[in-house]
């Protein structure tokens, strides 16, 4: 039987086109110089294609290609390649100094195999030959969807008419020293949210660029208001989950998990922005005016639980003006809880844009078990998971256990039982903490092995990878899970500390800030490990308005405190400063300011942590 030839695929990607500037006279002055120092850059270039995400997908002598999975990584590895060839032709390497121009395009590929072709391809050579020598050029797909992102300052390039294309080209450059556009915190804890989540909000992925514009399906509506459009802007629409109501019931753990899970499924869909559950759990009874969240889409609902049935009861409203698009009632037994759950997710998210259709719902919507009492263990397993405190660690470990007990092919449960071992090793609750990361990572295993996708167990891998010193794994593996679930806020979390303290502060700050953005309250590591970034950088003020706007009085993190004491003796605050220091010793006496000033990568880095603590009055 002849071998079918594989199918083409279509695929949306960021498309980074580079190449050398001046190459033939180069070639002519010195081949073997100009050849040698072109292998080198190329092996660069593999190497930060990788470390981003991305690939390359082939070289051209002068030239190469690569494909990323965001922009945001995309315009990261340019600026990176290109600082790193600057930094090489400043050290006297062999051969002549290269200077390369870099374009960067988001839109269709056409896929064969390893190849890439299409228009998206062709705009970003035509993006590149626009950028500065040495400098990176973007187009306005890129531009609008980077929004601040990048920590980059790029100028307006005007529109350009260009070969092969038929209409104009917009364009935004940014030229070396590259300048940072870097946003400053605002000190008060709900101004800090508020800009931050502003911030992102207005920079995330265009639905339009998917779509072509997400309209909300008229089909779908009770009431018949006209078509409302993904975002004035443009942006990926904002969806806020409001904690459901559990009527007649005084706990709130099975709402709660329940609104969880519903949070994390719709978050898998990439054309939305889902703000997290800490972002939303202090709503429980409802918000008086959209600029609390910010968010264009509202859901919210109710449950009621009678011996074996469910009915869960849900409303979609356009937050801009409190109109109600939808409603609707699910009822169900609740040994069918999960698949009324992805009916609850699929048709909202469906209601919500055409181009959702497009995404692998049965890859995103898993049915976790076929036991109740496991998945409420669960639900209570987590609510215990959220204290920062090691009774309630044991607590949790105990209801992961007795959920195993019953499912032992549950992934969450194998996962939650992770986490309480990672937090064993990483709080010093455990005497043995070599033990807790062996029985984390076996567990972790399993878990991945039952479900591949599932982000918790990635991030709770990548956390461990952390803590063993595999700093390269700890970024690629928390990078995976942000491309599963791009709304998953603790692995943005864990992917600013693994890069903060790995040394990759720019990139580590940005993870930070946008964890900030999809959970705005979060515990305190996620504050101390941006406080340190802001202060490798010397941004003295913005880690004290962060810290100074963290809730640090609820847990025995002693790394915030001690973080901030160095702040304030860099600011010259001396009574703040020792205050501080004895808030860090009176959670943990044998606190070593050494110790965790050496987690940083970067010695320079870490010996200006260490002598900010030490002016502060930690031995």
């Amino acid at each position: 039987m002849t071998e079918q030839p594989s199918q083409p695929i279509r695929r949306l990607a960021a498309i980074l086109h580079a190449d050398v500037v001046g190459y033939s006279a180069l070639m002519a002055a010195d081949e073997d110089g100009t050849q040698a120092a072109v292998s080198r850059s190329m092996k660069r270039a593999k190497e930060l294609a990788l470390g981003h995400g991305g690939r390359v997908v082939g070289t051209a002598g002068d030239a190469f290609l690569a494909e990323f999975p965001s922009v945001l990584e995309a315009v990261q590895a340019a600026r990176h390649f290109q600082e790193d060839e600057q930094t090489s032709s400043a050290a006297g390497e062999n051969g002549p100094a290269l200077k390369f121009r870099i374009g960067v395009n988001l839109g269709d590929v056409i896929a064969e195999g390893e190849d890439i072709f299409g228009d998206g391809v062709n705009v970003a050579a035509r993006v590149q030959a626009l950028a500065p020598a040495g400098g990176i050029a973007i187009s306005s797909a890129v531009h609008d969807q980077l929004g601040n992102r990048a920590g980059m300052a790029f100028e307006d390039g005007g529109k350009h008419t260009v070969r092969n294309i038929p209409t104009p080209v917009r364009i935004f450059t940014a030229a070396p020293p590259f300048k940072s556009q870097v946003t400053a915190v605002s000190r008060g804890k709900r101004d800090l949210f508020k800009r931050l989540r502003w911030q992102t909000v207005m920079a995330v992925f265009l639905v339009a660029a998917v779509t072509a514009g997400a309209l909300i399906y008229r089909s779908n509506l009770t009431t018949q208001p006209t078509d409302p459009i993904a975002d004035a802007g443009g942006s990926r629409p904002v969806v806020a989950v409001l904690p459901f109501r559990e009527r007649g019931v005084p706990e709130t753990y099975f709402a709660d998990g329940f609104t969880e899970d519903v949070i994390t499924n719709l978050g898998r869909f990439g054309e939305l922005l889902v703000l997290s559950w800490g972002a939303v759990s202090p709503y429980r009874d409802g918000f008086q005016k959209n600029s609390e969240l910010n968010a264009r889409y509202v859901i919210d609902g109710t449950i009621r639980r009678n011996d074996d049935h469910l009915r869960v009861s849900v409303q979609l409203t356009d937050a801009r003006d409190g109109v109600l698009l939808w409603s609707r009632n699910y009822e169900s037994s609740l040994t069918d809880l999960f698949n009324m759950q992805d009916r609850i997710t699929g048709e909202v998210a469906g209601s919500m844009a055409r181009g959702l259709y497009r995404l692998e719902q049965a890859k995103a919507l898993g049915r976790p078990t076929d036991k109740l009492g496991a998945y409420d263990l669960v639900l209570q397993g987590r609510a215990a998971l959220r204290r920062v405190n090691r009774n309630d660690n044991l607590q949790a470990r105990d209801r992961f256990e007795a959920a195993l007990a019953l499912d032992a092919k549950y992934s969450d449960a194998l996962a939650g039982l992770a986490w309480t071992h990672v937090n064993d090793a990483w709080w010093g609750w455990s005497e043995w903490p070599g033990k807790s990361l062996e029985e984390a990572e076996s567990l972790l295993n399993e878990a991945l092995h039952i479900d591949p996708n599932n982000t918790s167990a990635i991030s709770a891998l990548a956390e461990l990878r952390w803590m063993q010193n595999r700093l390269e794994e700890a970024r690629a593996t928390c990078q995976k899970a942000i491309r599963i679930n791009p709304n998953d806020a603790r692995a943005y979390a864990t992917c600013g500390g693994v890069s903060i303290f790995g040394g990759w502060i720019e990139s580590g700050i940005e993870y930070g800030e946008m964890a900030l953005e999809l959970d705005p309250e979060p515990k305190s590591w996620l504050f101390t490990n941006l406080a340190v970034g802001y202060f490798s950088q010397g941004r003295f003020e913005d880690a004290e308005a962060l810290l100074k706007s963290a809730t640090l009085s609820e847990n025995e993190d002693p790394a915030p405190h001690a973080v901030l004491a160095a702040v304030y003796a860099k600011l010259g605050k001396t009574e703040q400063a020792r205050y501080e220091v004895e808030e860090a010793l009176r959670r943990s006496p044998f606190f070593s300011a050494k110790i965790f000033a050496e987690n940083l990568a970067t010695t320079g880095y870490s010996e200006v942590l260490l002598s900010g603590m030490r002016e502060a009055g930690f031995k």
